[in-house]
């Protein structure tokens, strides 16, 4: 019933690291750019801060120590994550372009009624 990620608050062992990494997040993303499917840190210190975040993905786990609780709501937000990133995967294949484009029409605001002095002393109306 549920999927094969690993739930938040999992512990697992990596290759080459000498620590328990316990999982707090997915899809993380470094200060170089680069993503990788899990986030962790080290067990049991927990977060200490930003720098003590471990990007890993999952061919690196070597093996699961413990797995996290997981429920129906779980595999509901896995579903949609992994329909995210398959999004992603194909659209990173294909030659097209990033265009940054609203997915729904941008709804204008109300203007908001008030005065400002401008730099001649006369009042405007923002």
């Amino acid at each position: 019933m549920y999927n094969t990620y690993l739930a938040i608050g999992s512990i697992v062992m990596l290759k080459g690291e000498g620590k328990k990494i316990m999982v707090i997040g997915y899809c993380g993303l470094d200060g170089n750019g680069k993503t990788s499917d899990y986030m962790g840190v080290t067990y049991p210190e927990g977060y200490m801060s930003a720098d003590s975040i471990i990007g890993f993905n999952e061919i690196e786990v070597l093996q699961v120590l413990h797995e996290g609780y997981k429920d129906v709501e779980q595999d509901r937000y896995f579903s949609e994550l992994s329909a995210f990133l398959q999004g992603i995967n194909r659209k990173s294949s294909q030659t097209v372009p990033f265009v940054n484009t609203p997915t729904q029409p941008v709804q204008p605001t109300q203007p908001v009624q008030g005065s400002n002095t401008n730099d001649n002393g006369d009042i405007d109306t923002i």
